[in-house]
């Protein structure tokens, strides 16, 4: 995750908001949010960081400051993904058997 979004996931969890609730606060899209708290949008404009950390009634200098020493540290820890190709649900299924067809052969 990235650092903006870990920032944004601790200061929302402090005030016991949904993501949605916060972003009606910062004045952003929810969809918008959801993806900077994801780390799936990666870049973020400098007005949208004031914004940010005016509704929050800090300044960005403080917004931007990490609040721990292993802050950073914990941002690039990254979770293992599965390794292999994921499975379709007709994989997952019981499989059937197929039955064999008697055929009468037919007489010229």
């Amino acid at each position: 995750m990235l650092f903006i979004g870990k920032r944004l996931r601790l200061l929302r969890s402090a005030k016991a908001l949904t993501q949605e609730a916060f972003a009606e606060k910062l004045g952003l899209d929810y969809k918008f949010y959801q993806d900077l708290e994801s780390g799936r949008k990666k870049y973020i404009r400098l007005d949208t960081i004031e914004r940010i950390a005016e509704n929050c009634k800090m300044p960005v200098w403080e917004f931007l400051k990490p609040p721990t020493k292993d802050f950073i540290k914990d941002c690039f820890v990254r979770v293992a993904a599965p390794v292999g190709r994921p499975k379709k649900a007709a994989e997952n299924a019981p499989k059937k058997t197929a039955k064999k067809r008697k055929t009468k052969a037919k007489v010229l």
